[in-house]
């Protein structure tokens, strides 16, 4: 770091801003130094080392000098020594502040050579403070009469200072023969332990079977060359890594508890995952992981894990060829036969929507109902493209998504074309939920849950269907009764009806391709084993019961993802912007052309908007005035100081402080914000005006 460069100023009068030259190698040190004296009024220079101290002093006029002792160049022993015999210099306090030199002659030294103080790091702000006002009250009390070297004589200067080094060179001698001594005692008991290391690392570099060693945070420190030919990643490649980036499950927070509860119990958790490749792509492995126990056979209280993971692609492939064959030929020809003459159908019903929405231009009312159909024409496409990509396992469109909203407007068209007589009733969540799925495949298995309850309620008195959303956690009294469910929280949505329910010997059948519990010619058995196949490939689950009072209710669990992925800002359905009464948000970014005109947009939409430029003067803006500033949003990657820094002291100082985060960067850098909200640039001003009434409201 060069020299902090001041202009040349008159001396100083009592009642002027004291002017503190500090001095320090370590930036670290300079920055906290600094930061205390400013928020107390002085007036700061700073340097690195004695030599660049002297060149402030002789641009500069100082009141007072702050140094620690051990720098390059020129230390604060010579530091000092030179300023006490400049005609000048002589006269200003200087206050040796260090941690290195520590002893009673290093004090006295100090002194000697005209310090007014000696004080040791890390002193409080409240101390430190103390002594510099002390000092400069000192100074003019005393007409600017400080201490000056009592070591005239430069002979005797050189001899004392060669005695404080010879001193410490020679503590530091003393210690090394020490750790000599115990070297040399513990060589031969390395010999033999690494003598049966290198047996073990041989036996588990040779294994068929991937072997990966982790610390208990998940930090990966050793993988086997299987795992190498296994994964395609290289040793350099992951050690290092968090593991849980080779384990999309290992996100969930559930499933990372029920391994760690297993280890710490001295017990090895068993079960089945999907692994990452270094090509990105995944394969279905059975994992074991198993604790390190100590020489006494106890875990330790930070234990190394132990996975070992075996590829299952090759029996999953040959499960997935078995259930492919049965439904894929019927299906597949089914759906290819239907499919041209259906998009026929509803490319003549769009068009012909288009032009009767321009005729009734002046009449919102039609034009929002048959826009409405317009749109529900579009699903019913899209629901045809699904069905092909569901026999010729296509790939779906798997993203973040707002599961909640989803539901919300997927409901929101689907009441309306229901029988009039029907009671539709409707118990949203009013928590954010998010999962990752595919809109169109979520959109598809409500519909066709919905369609099955109203044909169910077909003939009953009072028909009613039921849909209920919550936030639904699977516990062990739960886990108990469903063991093919997996720790954790789930988006649970139920569908009920009060119809005829389900018999008994359908249950077992119910999601099986073309089976039906309709009459001939009113169903063609696909729909709910579709339901089936599209919460499967979102890893959820779905179950059938009757109820007490009459009917069936279906239930689907989706699970939910953490608020640090990411949140897709291209909802399926547009939402009403959410507007703000005025709320003060600082918004970080160090690209103007983004931050303009957010800024704008957010001032448009309601709420009082201070920008910064770089997460520095986001620290510096946020700590003046914390109560007033009632949201962040701030970019997550800038140069000097970036996001997550800015973060961490803003809640130094505010530990409730609400932050969003937006990037446009990709998951690899979010994997530092765990925990957080986070927006993906580019993004929709109904998104973002969601996730801030979200935060200001919660």
């Amino acid at each position: 770091m060069g020299i902090d460069f001041m202009t040349r100023i008159q001396p100083m009068t009592q009642d002027a801003k004291k002017r503190i030259l500090i001095v320090d190698d370590i930036e670290a040190n300079l920055f906290l130094l600094r930061f205390m004296l400013e928020k107390a009024g002085y007036q700061v220079c700073q340097a690195t080392n004695g030599v660049e101290a002297l060149k402030c002093l002789e641009l500069s006029a100082f009141d007072l000098i702050i140094s620690d002792i051990l720098m390059p160049e020129m230390d604060g022993y010579q530091l000092c020594h030179e300023c006490k015999r400049h005609p000048v210099w002589k006269h200003i306090p200087f206050i040796v502040y260090t941690a290195t030199y520590t002893a009673k002659e290093d004090e006295r030294f100090s002194l000697a050579l005209g310090a007014v103080r000696f004080l040791l790091k890390p002193a409080t702000p409240k101390v430190l403070l103390n002594e510099v006002k002390s000092v400069l009250a000192e100074w003019h009390e005393g007409a600017r009469q400080v201490a000056v070297c009592e070591i005239d004589d430069n002979a005797e200067y050189l001899k004392l200072y060669n005695e404080r080094l010879i001193h410490k060179l020679e503590d530091k001698l003393i210690e090394l023969e020490g750790k000599n001594r115990l070297l040399s005692e513990e060589l031969e008991l390395r010999k033999k332990a690494e003598s049966k290391a290198m047996l073990l690392l041989q036996a588990v570099e040779h294994a068929g079977e991937s072997v990966m060693i982790s610390d208990r945070r998940g930090v990966i420190e050793y993988v086997n060359p299987a795992f190498t030919a296994l994964t395609g990643f290289a040793s350099e490649d992951v050690v290092g890594q968090m593991a849980r980036h080779l384990d999309p499950e290992s996100r969930h927070g559930g499933f990372n508890k029920e391994i760690l509860d297993t280890i710490m119990h001295g017990e090895s958790w068993y079960g089945r995952i999907n692994q990452m490749k270094r090509d990105g792509s995944f394969y279905p492995a059975m994992m074991t992981v198993s604790p390190v126990l100590d020489q006494s056979g106890i875990v330790d209280a930070y234990p190394h894990i132990v996975s070992i993971h075996s590829d299952l692609s090759k029996l999953v492939d040959m499960e997935n060829r078995f259930y492919q064959a049965q439904k894929m030929d019927a299906l597949g020809t089914l759906v290819g036969g239907i499919a041209h003459d259906f998009n026929n159908m509803l490319a003549g019903m769009t068009c012909n929507l288009y032009m009767a929405r321009q005729k009734v231009k002046g009449l919102p009312d039609v034009e929002k109902k048959i826009a409405d159909v317009e749109k529900i024409s579009f699903r019913a496409a899209d629901m045809i493209r699904q069905m092909l990509s569901f026999a010729r396992k296509g790939d779906v469109a798997m993203k973040p998504l707002l599961f909640s909203s989803l539901v919300k407007e997927t409901l929101r068209f689907l009441g309306p074309i229901l029988p009039d007589n029907i009671d539709f009733r409707q118990h949203p969540c009013k928590e954010m939920l998010r999962v990752v799925g595919d809109a169109t495949q979520i959109h598809q298995v409500l519909m066709n849950l919905i369609n099955n309850a109203r044909d169910a309620v077909d003939g009953v008195n009072a028909p009613r269907i039921t849909v209920s959303m919550e936030s639904f956690t699977a516990d062990d009294s739960w886990m108990a009764a469903h063991p093919y469910f997996r720790c954790g929280t789930y988006a649970h949505v139920s569908v009920a009806d009060n119809g005829c329910g389900i018999k008994e010997d359908q249950m077992q059948h119910l999601f099986e391709p073309f089976f039906t519990t309709k009459q001939s010619g009113k169903g063609t058995g696909l729909g709910l084993a579709m339901v089936y196949g599209a919460i499967k490939m979102h890893r959820g689950f779905v179950e059938a019961e009757n109820n007490a009072e009459g009917g069936a209710t279906f239930h689907i669990y989706v699970p939910l993802v953490q608020a640090a992925d990411e949140v897709s800002a291209g909802p399926v359905f547009a939402e009403p912007v959410m507007t703000g009464q005025g709320e003060k948000i600082l918004l970080v970014d160090n690209q103007r052309d983004i931050v303009e005109p957010v800024r704008e947009l957010l001032e448009m939409i309601g709420y009082t908007v201070q920008v910064a430029i770089d997460g520095r003067e986001a620290i510096e803006l946020f700590s003046g005035q914390p109560s007033s500033i009632d949201l962040v949003i701030m970019d997550l990657v800038m140069p000097s100081v970036g996001g997550v820094e800015a973060a961490q002291a803003m809640r130094m100082v505010d530990p409730d402080a609400k932050i969003i985060f937006f990037t446009g960067y990709d998951a690899e850098v979010r994997h530092d914000v765990e925990g957080e909200i986070v927006l993906a640039k580019p993004f929709t001003i109904e998104a973002l005006s969601r996730l801030i009434r979200s935060e200001l409201d919660h």
